[in-house]
């Protein structure tokens, strides 16, 4: 008898723990701002602040265009072509095959962190 009750509390137990289902993903919103023209700004490394240059076009929320991002020769290497990203409220986020960055974009100023913890600051020109 003994058997039975620890066998029907383990399958109860995994039933409990199959049961949860995981987070929905966050909701996307309609963007709020249009960060289409030339941004230009700096992000912080080790060695010092690095110049960056972004030219993007925006469609709905869907941005494409060109970036240069110069390198620190030590953590990050100098990137000169295409980036693409999306706008999600005026949360800015691109990507591009040297790394990414999530941007708050306020009026003619953007501002986040990359993927790996550098601070961005970029002005529309």
């Amino acid at each position: 008898m003994t058997m039975s009750r620890w066998s029907l509390m383990v399958a109860c137990l995994f039933l409990a723990g199959c049961g949860s289902a995981p987070s929905p993903p966050a909701a996307k919103m309609p963007p709020s701002v249009n960060v289409t023209g030339k941004w230009l700004g700096t992000y912080v490394t080790n060695v010092g602040t690095m110049p960056v240059e972004l030219m993007l076009q925006q469609t709905d929320a869907n941005v494409t265009g060109n970036a240069y991002v110069a390198g620190d020769s030590w953590t990050t290497s100098t990137y000169k072509g295409d980036i693409n990203g999306t706008v999600n409220g005026n949360t800015f986020t691109y990507s591009y095959p040297g790394g990414g960055a999530e941007l708050t974009v306020t009026a003619s100023e953007m501002r986040g962190m990359t993927d790996n913890g550098k601070t961005v600051q970029l002005r529309r020109q």
